[in-house]
C-alpha cells in the first residue's frame, strides 16, 4: 500500500519471519520492504507475555508492502490465525 493510503496495519516484534510465496525485497535506508508479488502468507513469530512463542499467520495480497525495521515487522493486515510455539517449520 503506497503512502497516505489508509488501510489496516499490524505492527509485530518478531524472532522470526517466514515469507510463504512470492516477494521482491527493496532494501531501503530505514530497513527493508518486501512486496508480495502475488497473494501470499507470511508467519511471523514473537513471544507473548509470559515468554512462550506464537506465531501469528497473515495473508497479503498481490502488491502489498511489508516493511522490516530492525525487530519490527509492519504488516498491511490484521493477523488471520494465531498458532501455539513456532509453527516455522524447514522442508
Amino acid at each position: 500500500m503506497p503512502f497516505g493510503v489508509p488501510s489496516v496495519h499490524q505492527v509485530i516484534k518478531y524472532l522470526v519471519i517466514d515469507f510463504e510465496g512470492k516477494f521482491l525485497r527493496s532494501w531501503l535506508i530505514q530497513g527493508c520492504m518486501y512486496t508480495a508479488s502475488a497473494d501470499a502468507s507470511i508467519l511471523v513469530v514473537t513471544d507473548d507475555e509470559t515468554g512462550n512463542t506464537v506465531t501469528y499467520v497473515f495473508k497479503v495480497p498481490a502488491g502489498e508492502e511489508i516493511w522490516v525495521d530492525r525487530n519490527l515487522v509492519h504488516i498491511p493486515a490484521h493477523c488471520a490465525k494465531q498458532v501455539k510455539g513456532n509453527a516455522i517449520k524447514c522442508p
